[in-house]
């Protein structure tokens, strides 16, 4: 997968005239491998010691680099972006925060934003730049899906060129050699994926119709299904008064 920018704001350009220069440039474009960084952020410089103003993209990827492949950075838990900065020195946002200008997360680009009474700069979403009826929103559901094709790629390699048994009547592939394929890599999706959870559920299954003796090729299906990131909760909130709750029973 990759992580990309695109150009930072221009000075004086408004956030509402950004978006439409980036609409008009990437509305017609989408990629289920990577994600798009949009706006900009202050970052302290390792080697001067100077704040520099950088695109978002800098601090998101090293970020991604050194995070497990399931992990959301938009969890304020793990996601707050250290020695990034988006707003002056009063608190007023300077470069683009999603949470005071919204807009761009609809336009499928990864930007930054704050949280009301947390101190730091965050991920909004690690969005994919993937169309919006794609099954790829989110970084993690590529990263996680590349996990799964490298390990059955891996398992399914060893067994090219080797012997397997046809049935005698029906030219297919033998019951007993299916079931043993298939176990072996749902195993392996199994150890890659579940051991430390980074899917619900995987599955392998192979096809038991294919022509192997005339097309030399087995086919099989691969399914994983994804970790939930609800990110909405709502919960409602108010006084009680135990002396009614008592008296209703």
């Amino acid at each position: 997968m990759f992580i990309a920018h695109t150009r930072m704001p221009h000075e004086g350009e408004s956030p509402s005239e950004y978006k439409t220069a980036l609409d008009a440039t990437f509305s017609s474009r989408a990629s289920l491998w990577g994600a798009v960084c949009a706006g900009s952020a202050k970052v302290i410089s390792g080697v001067s010691g100077r704040q520099y103003r950088r695109p978002a993209s800098w601090h998101v990827a090293p970020h991604h680099a050194v995070s497990s492949e399931e992990v959301n950075l938009a969890n304020v838990k793990v996601g707050r972006m250290e020695g990034v900065s988006i707003v002056d020195r009063n608190g007023n946002t300077d470069d683009h925060n999603e949470s005071v200008n919204p807009g761009l997360d609809d336009s499928r680009f990864l930007v930054l934003r704050t949280w009301e009474g947390r101190p730091g700069v965050y991920v909004n979403r690690p969005r994919l730049f993937s169309s919006v009826t794609s099954d790829y929103q989110l970084i993690p559901h590529r990263r996680v899906i590349n996990v799964a094709k490298r390990v059955v790629r891996s398992f399914l390699e060893e067994r090219v060129n080797e012997e397997i048994l046809v049935d005698r009547k029906t030219g297919f592939i033998l019951e007993s050699e299916a079931l043993e394929i298939e176990a072996g890599a749902t195993a392996a999706l199994r150890s890659a994926l579940l051991a430390k959870p980074k899917a619900s559920g995987v599955r392998f299954t192979l096809s038991r119709t294919d022509n192997l003796l005339a097309t030399k090729t087995l086919n099989g299906d691969v399914r994983v299904v994804p970790l939930a990131y609800p990110e909405f909760i709502r919960a409602d909130i108010g006084f009680d008064n135990p002396a009614i709750a008592a008296r209703a029973v």
